[in-house]
């Protein structure tokens, strides 16, 4: 969509995302906006500010579409948690729609981005909005992530009760050398439906 400005794009981005956020601290929250306004910055010297508008709507298609990047459990662990009652909803720092991913849609009641509640995580703004739209109290919401500053701090300053999600990929030094997680065996019936995963729960 902007042939001139993507040339730069993969090298100057992040870069002009970061420095957007540093210029303009009241919207770093908004990563839509903040990506809206380094793009205008790039497509400057060439002219093409009349495109970004266009090239944001398809990043935010294709950003929303989350399916490819689920793991090969995320489906079957979803499913099972819907089937049991448990009610599911999203906070997230990022931008992506999810209620517009026809597979999530299926099983959430509720998602929130950074954008809609004006901070991102681990502030607790996001967390206490969650209990609230979902009528469920904080101390009977359990935040999984895979952040332990985001999502683990950030949950259980809200009084929520907090599970760190950790695939063959991430390191437990960070849990560990904090002190706050107990590693627990999951019970056979769902080790065996999600064996790739480890939960980190605290010791109550």
């Amino acid at each position: 969509k902007m042939p001139r400005t993507a040339a730069v794009v993969d090298e100057k981005l992040r870069f002009a995302m970061k420095n957007v956020m540093m210029e303009f601290p009241l919207i770093a929250h908004d990563l839509t906006e903040v990506r809206r306004r380094a793009l205008h910055q790039l497509a400057a010297p060439f002219n093409e500010q009349h495109l970004v508008e266009e090239a944001i709507g398809v990043f935010f298609r294709v950003r929303s579409d989350v399916s490819n990047n689920f793991y090969t459990d995320t489906v079957e662990c979803l499913e099972w948690l819907h089937s049991i009652g448990i009610k599911l909803g999203v906070f997230t720092n990022g931008s992506a729609d999810l209620n517009s991913c026809e597979i999530l849609s299926k099983y959430l009641s509720l998602v929130f981005t950074a954008a809609d509640v004006g901070l991102p995580k681990p502030s607790p703004v996001g967390f206490i909005a969650c209990s609230q739209v979902g009528n469920v109290p904080p101390n009977r919401i359990l935040f999984v992530g895979d952040s332990y500053e985001c999502d683990v701090l950030g949950a259980n300053n809200a009084g929520m009760i907090s599970g760190m999600l950790l695939r063959k990929e991430f390191t437990t030094q960070e849990v560990h050398e904090g002190n706050v997680y107990n590693e627990v065996e999951l019970e056979s019936q769902r080790a065996q439906v999600y064996p790739a995963a480890h939960i980190m729960l605290p010791s109550l």
